[in-house]
């Protein structure tokens, strides 16, 4: 008897170990005045149990869409997973949560919350949501992961080294509709791989581009649920593609960068900074527009201005294939702090905003650990399995 793949492929989410359960297809629950809320997807396997859900609500989207944003409500939703036994289950602290409003797949409001693995023989849980989106208990039938993915992983195992950065197809998966490709990354300490391509979502110049036999180019299909960077680990990602034309049997992925920290270097800014200048972070050039202590500080979208230190932070160019993105941490002071940052009118520059207690000043600020774009190309050649 053969060995059944180690790996599934579920949309939406991407691979994940054939040992596991979940949901054969998305579960949608609607009430009166056009009100509904459907899970997307629930897999759970020895990594977590990763869950999202979107829901529709025509009142509050519209309020939302002629008014002032608030994000404030959304802190006030309460998201309870429960077992068979109904017994609650814990949150996951490895695996990374979001929530936002927008245009989704079914809802305007969508949230993906990861909790700790269910037991292999669960057979059904039940989602609660509590909050001002209403009271939601949806009951969930689960089944075998293998069972519900109707997609296996066929692995490939082909690679390319380049400055020290491996990048490795792992395997594929071919759809009626897409091409899906496990992509793994690595690199000797110290570097380590924040994310292949861009840390977010690839677009533009970050999209992976597979070319057959012909030069036939199909270019990456932007993903912010697929190709997201798992928090605690960026090596590894997964890319959607259109499917292959029947005759393409030779195979080249081409992956144009990569996101990297490859040390802890530091950049001290003594405060404030009135006059554009350049310096280095680490070996990388940099430029600082300004740096000041302010009273218009705003650490989120829609947030009110606070008091704080601001930043604009841009990259000055090229050192050996790489240039900085910005920095991973900040001190301010000898207070390690957290740190939001945006686009400002300026698109060359990041602004980097960090609140203080009202009142306090500091004398400096030291940037840490400079992140690192990559520039390639890495090409990895294969033969269509």
């Amino acid at each position: 008897m053969s060995e059944q793949p180690h790996s599934v492929f579920l949309p939406g989410l991407g691979f994940r170990s054939a040992r596991g359960i979940g949901l054969a297809g998305p579960v949608t629950v609607t009430r009166e005045n056009d009100q509904g809320l459907r899970v997307m997807y629930l897999a759970s396997t020895d990594r977590g149990t990763e869950l999202a859900f979107e829901v529709r609500d025509k009142d509050r989207e519209g309020a939302c869409m002629i008014g002032p944003v608030d994000n404030a409500w959304m802190r006030a939703i309460e998201v309870r997973l429960r077992d068979g036994a109904g017994e609650l289950v814990p949150r996951s602290q490895r695996l990374g949560q979001s929530f936002g409003m927008g245009m989704h797949q079914y809802g305007f409001y969508r949230a993906d919350v990861p909790f700790e693995p269910l037991p292999l023989d669960a057979e059904r849980v039940t989602l609660e949501l509590r909050g001002p989106l209403g009271e939601w208990d949806v009951a969930l039938d689960l089944v075998p992961l293998a069972q519900a993915a109707a997609v296996f992983q066929t692995p490939v195992g082909a690679e390319q080294e380049r400055r020290g950065i491996s990048v490795k197809v792992v395997g594929m998966a071919i759809t009626d509709a897409n091409t899906v490709l496990e992509i793994e990354a690595s690199a000797l300490p110290p570097v380590r791989i924040l994310a292949v391509g861009a840390r977010v979502i690839r677009n533009d110049d970050d999209r992976l581009v597979l070319i057959d036999e012909h030069g036939r180019r199909l270019e990456e299909i932007p993903s912010s649920e697929l190709s997201r960077p798992d928090r605690a680990d960026g090596s590894h990602t997964v890319a959607m593609f259109p499917a292959l034309p029947d005759d393409a049997r030779t195979l080249t992925l081409v992956v144009p960068g990569m996101v990297i920290k490859e040390g802890d270097e530091m950049l001290e800014l003594e405060l404030p900074v009135t006059e554009p200048m350049q310096a280095r972070f680490g070996p990388y050039p940099v430029r600082i527009a300004s740096a000041k202590i302010s009273d218009d500080v705003r650490p989120g979208p829609g947030e009110p201005p606070r008091h704080g230190v601001e930043v604009r932070f841009g990259s000055a160019g090229w050192y050996d294939d790489g240039r900085v993105l910005h920095p991973e941490r900040i001190r301010v002071g000898e207070v390690e702090r957290s740190c939001g940052w945006g686009r400002g009118r300026d698109p060359e520059f990041l602004t980097l905003n960090v609140e203080l207690p009202e009142g306090t000043s500091a004398p400096s600020v030291t940037l840490l650990e400079p992140v690192v774009k990559v520039r390639g190309p890495w090409e990895i050649a294969f033969s269509r399995p």
